[in-house]
């Protein structure tokens, strides 16, 4: 993953992951080469959509480099009527924010990035009144909820945005530990949300001056028509539809342009499409272009994307069955777990799974195997995992590893003779295969 010197220091300040499933791999997107070894179990993975405020404190100086792009946190509607319709220029965009929080004064600003997107998205931020010890204090309407963004209809080549995140930071006072932190979201030509983030134990804001304060810059239409001379201009006829655009700017880091063909707002799994990309990096006050990345953003999607599954049931083997024949071998323990939602031509090769209890692999699993709706064993595996963490391959039924899974199919998990009502085991699923990404994974409890 490409970033910025500048970008690296604040995720480090901020205590950000670099486990992101909406970042931007300009070169190669990881592809799975073989199996693994056995694995331990994966940590917790809360959903995208539950993160998306860290995007919004975050990408504002990953993607003011444009080097690499977070899942965005977009733009808020609030109680007073939501964003308007208008696209801005940085400099336009920046006087109506300074003049709805009265900067500059002792807030100064050190960072901002407009985004444009050719499709309207909405997600929800969640953002509440303490934040990574920070308390957030709301300056219009409520705090932000529900994300929606609108669609820009305007051109992509001349330096306008529907939405633009400004960063601001009161300087520390000698011997303070943290300094307040203020985000103004301009949408449509609006200030749609405002917030301060601040605090003796607030842990983000003391990052966010290491750009230094924006100073003297060019405007967001000379960066762009700076990047079309430099291969903005090809990459837009290459792809004429289908795009969304960043713009973002900081001291230390110069103007960075992004086109690419990816979503800025991840889907309900965590998925932006997988796409190309075009990132020009400037100097910011002479706007010429010091880096290009020309590649692809994206990435297989997750395998959530393509499986769900309902509310696992526990049940006796029958007399005489094996898990070739029945897929729960006589008097074991078993699990039956519904496919709910399948799509994207998932199969059992896309398939790794593994059961877990207290963060460790459970060595009692016997095997797993997929049956159809009339009963009969499509694909069978012995072992405590298939995929990544098995040890065989699916042994093929009235099906084999590549057939097609459907909602009338389930999955049956032998667990063995000892009964494992109410241990707390874990079914955790990840990709496996070039379909779908090795992460993030997703897990179902078993009861």
């Amino acid at each position: 993953m490409l970033r910025g010197e500048v970008a690296q220091e604040f995720m480090d300040s901020a205590g950000l992951s670099e486990d992101m499933s909406g970042e931007v791999a300009p070169s190669e997107s990881p592809t799975p080469t073989g199996p693994a070894s056995p694995r331990s179990a994966p940590g917790p993975r809360p959903r995208s959509t539950s993160r998306l405020v860290l995007a919004v404190v975050a990408v504002v100086v990953v993607a003011a480099l444009v080097l690499s792009v977070l899942w965005l946190g977009g733009i808020f509607q609030t109680a007073g009527g939501g964003p308007g319709t208008t696209p801005t220029t940085f400099s336009e965009a920046r006087t109506i924010a300074n003049a709805t929080t009265g900067a500059p004064g002792s807030w100064v600003l050190f960072s901002a990035s407009g985004y444009a997107s050719s499709v309207e998205a909405t997600a929800s931020m969640n953002l509440t009144s303490e934040y990574y010890g920070c308390t957030a204090r709301s300056m219009v309407g409520p705090l932000p909820g529900n994300v929606t963004w609108p669609a820009f209809h305007g051109s992509w080549s001349n330096g306008t945005a529907m939405a633009w995140v400004f960063s601001y930071f009161q300087p520390l006072t000698p011997g303070a530990l943290s300094s307040s932190g203020l985000v103004v979201m301009v949408t449509g030509g609006i200030v749609s949300a405002a917030f301060e983030l601040s605090g003796p134990s607030c842990t983000i804001p003391g990052g966010w001056a290491l750009t230094g304060p924006l100073g003297n810059v060019i405007d967001s239409p000379a960066a762009v028509q700076s990047a079309m001379t430099t291969g903005g201009s090809t990459f837009l006829k290459l792809h004429p539809t289908g795009l969304s655009m960043i713009m973002g700017v900081s001291q230390r880091g110069g103007w960075g342009v992004t086109w690419w063909t990816c979503s800025l707002f991840p889907d309900a799994y965590g998925w932006v499409g997988n796409g190309s990309q075009l990132t020009i990096v400037e100097n910011s006050t002479t706007g010429y272009s010091e880096q290009i990345f020309n590649g692809t953003c994206g990435g297989p999607p997750p395998i959530e994307e393509g499986i769900g599954f309902g509310t696992p049931t526990l049940f006796h083997g029958s007399n005489g069955a094996t898990l070739t024949s029945a897929g729960c071998t006589s008097m074991d323990y078993c699990y039956s777990v519904p496919i709910s939602r399948v799509s994207l031509n998932v199969t059992p090769a896309d398939l790794s799974l593994g059961v877990f209890l207290n963060n460790n692999g459970d060595n009692s699993v016997v095997g797993y195997a997929i049956l159809n709706s009339a009963g009969e064993v499509v694909v069978s595996e012995y072992g405590t995992g298939t995929g990544a963490g098995g040890t065989a391959p699916w042994v093929s039924g009235v099906g084999d590893a590549n057939t097609p899974l459907t909602t009338s199919m389930r999955l049956l998990i032998d667990m063995g003779g000892q009964n494992p009502a109410g241990a707390g085991y874990v079914l955790s699923v990840e990709g496996w295969g070039p379909s779908f990404a090795l992460s993030p994974y997703f897990s179902t409890a078993l009861p």
